[in-house]
């Protein structure tokens, strides 16, 4: 039920950010849906690495070793930041030619490129999202973690439309949207992360022992 909601709520964000894009005309609506083809990779990734962090936080965390919880959590994040950065910047050096695959509009290709510029440095931001609501999940939190991703992200993503764009309508406004909503949630779930880690910790399956 939880991701369910979650699921709702970004469509309905989605939807709602797609209307205020589809006001700057068709060029720009163009460039945004050959960006999303190109950088939809790094969801792909980044919420592969977001499972796995559950699965492998989830098994361990049934078993009663804790220990790895944290540790791996720490790899998980310097993989995945680390992933962000060098995918970024190569969609930065090779954006032009990947965007190519999908247009030949010069105007559309390079006005992607502007928009990747909004977003491709920041992808990093993103990455405790994934890892931190994932290692959440697998230790049976899910209510929380998706309250968190819907207020950080969707809601106030919406907020941002009809508040903030008015006053400064333009693309670069819609899109600054994205990477301040990561910041505000990935700074939501390591606060959430620290305070509810020991309760959660407490309640874990004790080790088992061989018999």
């Amino acid at each position: 039920l939880p991701a369910g909601f979650q699921s709702i709520m970004y469509s309905l964000s989605n939807m709602l950010i797609q209307a205020s894009v589809n006001r700057f005309g068709t060029d720009t609506v163009a460039s945004w849906v050959v960006l999303g083809k190109v950088d939809g990779i790094n969801w792909m990734i980044l919420g592969a690495l977001g499972i796995a962090s559950m699965t492998f936080v989830g098994q361990n965390y049934g078993a009663g070793r804790l220990d790895r919880i944290q540790k791996s959590l720490k790899l998980s994040l310097l993989i995945g930041v680390c992933i962000s950065i060098v995918f970024g910047g190569a969609l930065l050096l090779f954006g032009w030619p990947l965007f190519g695959l999908f247009t030949s509009d010069d105007t559309v290709l390079a006005m992607s490129m502007q928009l990747l510029w909004y977003f491709a440095p920041f992808y990093w931001l993103f990455v405790p999202i994934e890892i931190i609501s994932g290692a959440l999940r697998g230790m049976g939190d899910t209510l929380i973690p998706t309250i968190i991703t819907a207020t950080g992200i969707c809601v106030f993503r919406v907020a941002w439309i009809y508040t903030v764009v008015p006053l400064h309508n333009s693309m670069f406004t819609v899109s600054l949207s994205y990477p301040i909503s990561w910041v505000l949630t990935a700074i939501a779930f390591a606060i959430y992360y620290m305070i509810a880690r020991k309760k959660l910790i407490a309640n874990a399956p004790k080790p088992r022992t061989a018999e």
